[in-house]
């Protein structure tokens, strides 16, 4: 048989064995968790940059949309305004030639009363 000191000492030899087997084992699921957390960081840094890239494309297409449509617009403004020019030119032209018309009518008709009043 032991003594009692033996028996304690293999007491504490067993507590301390368990003591390490449980620190250990706790070791081990920290660094499992912490791997795991890291895994799960990059997957969600890779989708976070994937939906970056994938928002800025988006935006950048729309911008050469906008910008396209926007030369567009200055073009066919520049073009109804040369329209509107020429038009105006047409317009003061035929008031000038209206103008012309009436100056003649009434001398005409002043040469009609004229000679009908003889």
């Amino acid at each position: 048989m032991a003594s009692p000191s033996e028996q304690s000492l293999q007491a504490a030899i067993a507590a301390v064995e368990h003591a390490l087997s449980q620190l250990d084992a706790a070791t081990e699921l920290a660094v499992h968790a912490r791997a795991q957390s890291a895994a799960n960081r990059e997957g969600l840094q890779a989708e976070l940059t994937h939906s970056w890239q994938q928002r800025t494309a988006e935006l950048e297409a729309a911008l050469a949309s906008a910008q396209s449509e926007n030369a567009f617009l200055k073009s066919d403004n520049v073009r109804i305004a040369e329209q509107l020019q020429a038009l105006q030119r047409d317009y003061l032209a035929l008031q000038k030639t209206a103008g012309e018309a009436a100056g003649r009518l009434d001398v005409t008709v002043q040469q009609l009363d004229f000679i009908l009043e003889h």
